[in-house]
């Protein structure tokens, strides 16, 4: 039986609605679980050789949010671009030791607002590593997401994905990245 993604009236309504386009040669695998999720950006961070990009609602100030401050601080300090962008409003309340902390060691921090439409939260959560890999979902660097500590354990589901839709991903949030960083007459 034909599935509805292999139908091009779909595919193209599809496409119509969301403003976004298919393309071939993406691999995607679902993390289902913070354990499965957080194993593979604490993998990917761990062997990332030049860049990792992440956007993220908040980094807490917990076992999860100290260990990835920790990780990324360690791969800026061998040489990596490490970029992250959190919004603004949160971080005044959750994670402000961990994101001082990746601050104080040189990383490139945004705190987004919305230029746009004020009162708006930037709960865009995508990782990108050296423009190979991305995940993307529901996860914050947060031990309710990842289960790495805590008894509060949320369920959420990411996408680890490579191929063409990585450079979709960069392009996206490069642009917003781009627009706070000049809007905030940032040095970097």
């Amino acid at each position: 039986q034909p599935s509805l993604f292999t139908n091009p009236g779909f595919i193209a309504e599809f496409e119509q609605a969301t403003g976004s386009r298919f393309a071939p040669g993406n691999y995607t695998r679902f993390l289902i679980t913070g354990e499965a999720s957080f194993q593979m950006k604490d993998s990917l961070i761990k062997n990332a050789k030049k860049s990792l990009l992440i956007s993220s609602w908040a980094f807490y100030d917990d076992t999860t949010g100290y260990e990835a401050a920790q990780m990324l601080i360690a791969k800026q300090k061998e040489g990596v671009d490490v970029k992250v962008m959190i919004d603004d409003t949160v971080a005044s309340s959750h994670g402000k030791k961990v994101v001082k902390m990746m601050k104080d060691a040189g990383i490139s921090i945004v705190r987004h607002t919305d230029l746009d439409r004020s009162g708006d939260i930037w709960h865009v959560k995508v990782m990108i590593a050296d423009d190979k890999y991305a995940i993307a979902g529901g996860m914050n660097f947060g031990d309710v997401y990842s289960h790495k500590a805590g008894t509060v354990l949320w369920r959420d589901t990411d996408v680890l994905f490579s191929g063409p839709a990585v450079a979709e991903a960069k392009s996206l949030l490069g642009n917003v990245w781009n627009k706070q960083v000049a809007a905030r007459k940032l040095a970097f």
